[in-house]
């Protein structure tokens, strides 16, 4: 079994951090088997004691769903990028919603994005920049980016 290491706190007390986001507090918890164990969103603190995670993709995930996307489209092959180009013009042109959500389900896009965010975030980003309902990213900022 695999633990992932992570620095502990100091035993004496430290001067208190300004947080702008929400805190997560995390005390005895185990996180096994997971796509990702915590997303924690923008600005998020997580604060952990006694928690170990073992056999996830990911252990912590933070940042915005737009950022962790395109970070983890940038480690893809030049053939992982083409799929999905192919993937994503497919979807665009599915006649129908039910459709479109199957070639979605379907797509290795989603599955390779599964690291950064959980199966149903991943579908409704997916979903909503195809549909054009995203209103960061549009379609073709995403091809872009994958062609880049």
């Amino acid at each position: 079994m695999k633990i992932l290491p992570f620095k502990r706190k100091q035993d004496t007390p430290a001067q208190p951090v300004a947080r702008k986001g929400p805190t997560l507090i995390l005390k005895g918890c185990e996180f096994v088997g997971n796509g990702v164990g915590i997303m924690a969103g923008e600005n998020s603190t997580v604060d952990m004691t006694d928690t170990r995670f073992s056999g996830n993709k990911i252990a912590i995930s933070t940042g915005t769903i737009d950022a962790r996307i395109f970070a983890a489209i940038e480690h893809f092959s030049p053939v992982e990028r083409a799929k999905a180009v192919v993937e994503l013009d497919n979807i665009s042109k599915a006649s129908t919603i039910e459709e479109r959500n199957e070639l979605i389900k379907k797509a290795t896009l989603s599955d390779k994005l599964s690291t950064v965010a959980n199966a149903t975030t991943v579908f409704e980003w997916i979903s909503n920049v195809v549909s054009g309902k995203d209103l960061h990213n549009s379609l073709g900022d995403l091809i872009e980016k994958l062609m880049s």
